[in-house]
């Protein structure tokens, strides 16, 4: 009796952490999450070659 409340609390703790992460999943496939932290993380590195550019060239002009 007891054996069988652990294995349903078990499993009941398995599908709740299974259907958790299909929600995560269906949440951010709507809203587009994951494209957006690509898109952000895309800009930061542009940005930091932008930037590397410009403290090139401005030590270029400084000489």
């Amino acid at each position: 009796m007891d054996g069988d409340i652990i294995i349903f609390f078990f499993i009941g703790i398995a599908i709740t952490v299974g259907l958790f992460f299909l929600f995560r999943f269906i949440t951010c496939w709507y809203f587009k999450i994951n494209r957006r932290i690509a898109l952000l993380e895309q800009q930061n590195s542009l940005l930091s070659e932008i930037t590397y550019k410009l403290e090139k060239l401005g030590k270029k002009e400084e000489l």
